[in-house]
């Protein structure tokens, strides 16, 4: 029995470290993916594409929904700080501001006016930069 008790305990610890090591790769994509998107937006409004900005901007506002879905407990990685775990509050605050700044975005990419687009933009870096100061290692 006590042989049975530990496979299942090193059974259950090493599927909890390939499931934490799934999110977090999954989450090093989304944030790649919104490099992506930000990178792309200056090109975008010259060749007047407003509506790739839009969905841009949307998708970012999704990814920000979902943040704090992708760093559970045990997720720990080289590039998080234990600060997003110790004040998850203030991570989760920090997503939705993320995700309002990107709303801006999309709603910017409808008037056409690169500077709104780009004040959107700037302001969308902002919350950016302001949860990597906080909770990413550099």
């Amino acid at each position: 029995m006590k042989h049975l008790f530990l496979i299942a305990s090193i059974v259950a610890a090493c599927l909890t470290s390939v499931t934490q090591a799934g999110v977090i790769e999954d989450r090093k994509a989304k944030f790649r993916e919104n490099v992506a998107i930000l990178r792309a937006i200056q090109p975008q409004i010259g060749k007047g594409n407003f509506e790739a900005i839009a969905a841009g901007g949307r998708n970012i506002a999704d990814w920000a929904t979902k943040m704090p879905d992708f760093f559970p407990k045990g997720s720990e990685s080289v590039g998080a700080l234990d600060a997003i775990w110790l004040d998850f509050d203030d991570f989760r605050s920090k997503a939705v501001a993320n995700k309002q700044a990107a709303l801006k975005l999309e709603q910017a990419a409808g008037t056409r006016d690169a500077e709104q687009i780009m004040a959107a933009v700037q302001k969308l870096s902002v919350t950016c930069k302001s949860c990597h100061q906080s909770f990413k290692a550099n």
